[in-house]
């Protein structure tokens, strides 16, 4: 005995390629992530430890600014000290003291 079957087959060949670029996608991100923490991230002692690069940049920088603006630095805090130290009670009465004699 003989039977005759007849199918059809759907492709959606847009959720095909769709599904074909995320997942392209997904993997490209992926290893472009690990590239980049594997530059960022190196490792600095015998523990396994990372330490991170850009950080130690950002702290020579901001190292140089501060050497190169010590001065300035210095400065600025001394008179904000002469200033809040001129403004209290204690400095008042010793000045008064020293300027009554």
């Amino acid at each position: 005995m003989e039977h005759v079957v007849q199918f059809g087959i759907s492709i959606d060949d847009e959720m095909i390629q769709k599904r074909i670029a995320d997942n392209a996608e997904r993997a490209i991100t992926a290893e472009i992530q690990k590239k980049v923490e594997s530059e960022i991230l190196t490792r600095s002692n015998y523990y396994g430890g990372y330490r991170n690069s850009l950080s130690e940049v950002g702290e020579d920088i901001i190292c140089k600014w501060l050497e190169s603006n010590k001065d300035e630095i210095i400065e600025l805090a001394a008179s904000k000290v002469a200033e809040k130290v001129s403004r209290s009670k204690a400095w008042k009465e010793k000045y008064g003291e020293v300027t009554a004699e």
